[in-house]
């Protein structure tokens, strides 16, 4: 990747909400070179969505938890379909030997997270669970890649 598209992501990750015109001014560039730049970033596919980072707590929701599910070949698919329909599941990963699921919840306290965590045990046949409860946010999407 160029240079010139490091820096602009970099800015775009910095505030996703800023103008194209005070990117250029920023990074010294024409702002027909960053919209350029940027389009062409979209079809390659390496921007794929700009969104806003939230801080829940301040959304009432106190209670975050990062779990890891461990399940049975068989159970997969219906696992897979129900943890992308909920809407408390905030980040959901397919990892290592394709039956190992992570994921990032979200909730009001921690009693909804129990309730949550005794449908899962309900309804699938879990190998393993692990959970993490996420104390602080020290850092969520930061990296930009930077050559030297």
């Amino acid at each position: 990747m160029k240079e010139r598209d490091n820096q602009i992501l970099a800015k775009l990750r910095e505030d996703s909400r800023k103008s194209l015109s005070e990117i250029g001014k920023e990074l010294g560039m024409p702002t027909s070179t960053v919209f350029d730049r940027v389009n062409s970033l979209k079809k390659q596919g390496l921007i794929t969505k700009c969104t806003a980072l939230m801080d829940y707590s301040k959304a009432g929701y106190n209670y975050v938890v990062n779990l890891v599910l461990r399940v049975d070949s068989q159970d997969k698919q219906s696992l897979k379909a129900f943890l992308l329909e909920q809407q408390n599941v905030n980040n959901l990963y397919e990892a290592n030997d394709g039956y190992v699921f992570l994921l990032d919840t979200i909730h009001n306290n921690m009693k909804d997270y129990v309730m949550f965590r005794e449908l899962l045990k309900s309804r699938f046949k879990l190998k393993e669970l692990h959970e993490n409860i996420i104390l602080e946010d020290l850092k969520r999407e930061a990296f930009i890649n930077n050559p030297d």
